[in-house]
């Protein structure tokens, strides 16, 4: 039976001295597994097609040509790169397919997961027989983010755009459980558990000594992997990954460093992952020392709007339900994401510090960067929901957006600072609603059909666009002068397809113009 109480949920004193203990243990790479695990595979290697077992148990593993070592890119040290169509291939061993099986893996997405099929680890012969895979499944409309098949067409699954669950070029925790004797499922993602949806009737995994079994055939990178045969031997691996502060309000006072405002009575440390739910004290202060280092925060549902001292990220921030506000200054240690899932609405009017790398929003529902962002590198937006830049951001590198609504509420000038960062930030824009700020757009970009809107007043372009294909005028935009409407920009009036660049009228260069909706 699956003890909930194993998920990092129980005391948060127990979970300290559970996470110290098995810290020292991962330190080491000749450090013992902790018990009940059958396969782990660290993936620490520099060289070769040998994956090695260090659980002790010898299922060593070979890979093809698809698979690249990445010696200090892991989560914990190197890592494996896989690829789609490529495997590892493990020994057909039983022991790989328990009936009561625990998963722990560490995922890094390098692409994007939407309409594929992407497998982790795999121990069945054909997809509908027997024995178990992990995968990522949401070919032809399926939105199976995670999901664990068991004998038959069988499972458990989190549903969801798997490019909202797995941020790009961020690691995840995965911990998947399944019990035969229950017919039960969960899934956990960073040490938070999921809820997850059924499908058939998963009711056992069925070991076969003749069924291969393998990993890999997905872009992403892959860290320590452990097969547990016995889960429960696993939790304190679990925890000590995961490093998990939760707030409860239960102080009293609203400050972070107050024990009794955390699950146990326990106040977070350095390099955490801050959660906070409920609806307890909602307006949590950060009163740690400024720039202290945690690695990620949650918001488990809206009501909470977080301020006090700056932090420094490792992981980014996750807003799961409702509508919250995070006003801490941030700084990112490296790339990382903002996430904002479905139906929920983020505003972060804190200050972001990007250190060099990519702030990427991954976006379901509604986010708005009210504070400015600054720094070398650069800012990306993906999803089907909608991004707001109402800042005047300084950040230099490149901003790029692919599907989602894109609002810049500062002005967007050619030779100064702008929602979309400095005069030198490139922009690039794929399938993308562009609602741009009621001051001129003047910063030239690329784009690949882009609909030029108003949202709430009317807009005003005079930009030129260098159009690979349609560019639509939306209800309400107002388009200037166009300093690439010469057919050597443009390349004609219709793009390689033979459609359209403009839809709608092109203006006279000196007469700004208002367009109805297009059709």
């Amino acid at each position: 039976m699956i003890d909930h109480r194993l998920h990092p949920q129980s005391s948060r004193r127990s979970r300290v001295l559970a996470s110290t203990f098995a810290w020292c243990l991962l330190a080491s790479a000749s450090a013992a597994v902790p018990g009940g695990a059958v396969a782990e595979y660290r993936f620490d290697a520099t060289s070769g097609t040998a994956v090695v077992d260090t659980s002790g148990n010898g299922l060593h593993g070979v890979f093809d040509s698809g698979f690249t070592w990445q010696p200090e890119g892991g989560r914990f040290g190197g890592c494996l790169q896989a690829t789609p169509g490529s495997y590892v291939t493990l020994p057909e061993s039983t022991a790989l397919q328990p009936s009561h099986l625990g998963v722990s893996l560490w995922v890094k997405r390098s692409s994007s997961w939407r309409g594929t099929h992407q497998i982790f680890v795999d121990a069945k012969t054909l997809y509908n027989l027997t024995g178990w895979y992990l995968e990522s499944y949401t070919v032809n409309g399926a939105d199976k983010a995670v999901g664990l098949i068991v004998d038959g067409l069988n499972g458990f699954h989190v549903a969801g755009d798997p490019d909202v669950f797995f941020p790009l070029n961020q690691w995840v925790h995965l911990w998947l459980e399944f019990d035969s004797a229950t017919n039960t499922g969960a899934i956990s993602r960073d040490g938070i558990a999921q809820t997850v949806g059924y499908f058939g009737s998963a009711d056992s995994i069925t070991a076969s000594a003749s069924s291969p079994k393998r990993l890999g055939s997905t872009s992403a990178a892959l860290d320590q992997l452990r097969i547990y045969a016995s889960p429960a031997a696993g939790a304190a691996e679990l925890l000590a990954n995961e490093n998990t502060a939760r707030w409860d309000g239960g102080g009293g006072d609203n400050n972070w460093t107050t024990a009794a405002n955390w699950v146990g009575d326990v106040a977070p440390v350095a390099g955490d992952l801050l959660v906070f739910s409920g609806t307890v004290r909602p307006s949590p202060n950060n009163d740690f020392a400024a720039g202290t280092a945690f690695r990620s925060i949650t918001l488990r549902n809206g009501g909470f709007s977080l301020g006090g001292n700056g932090v420094t990220l490792a992981a980014g921030i996750s807003n799961q339900a409702g509508v919250n506000t995070v006003a801490l200054p941030l700084t990112m240690s490296q790339a990382q994401s903002i996430v904002v899932d479905g139906h929920s609405r983020l505003t972060v009017s804190g200050t972001i510090a990007n250190g060099g790398a990519t702030v990427s929003a991954v976006v379901g529902g509604e986010l708005t960067l009210s504070g400015v962002i600054s720094g070398s590198g650069g800012f990306s937006a993906s999803g089907d929901g909608e991004v707001a830049l109402t800042a005047t951001n300084t950040y230099a590198g490149p901003t790029s957006a692919s599907g989602v609504i894109l609002r810049a509420g500062a002005t967007v000038q050619s030779a100064t600072d702008g929602a979309f960062g400095n005069s030198a930030s490139a922009i690039t824009l794929d399938d993308v609603d562009l609602g741009v700020a009621t001051a001129t757009f003047s910063r030239a970009l690329s784009g690949d059909d882009v609909t030029v809107f108003a949202h709430g007043a009317a807009r005003t372009v005079t930009a030129p666009i260098a159009a690979t294909s349609r560019i639509r005028l939306g209800a309400g935009a107002v388009i200037g002068q166009w300093s690439a409407r010469d057919p050597g920009t443009w390349a004609g009036l219709r793009g390689a397809d033979g459609y359209e660049i403009i839809e709608g009228h092109i203006p006279d260069p000196v007469v700004n113009e208002s367009y109805p909706a297009y059709v």
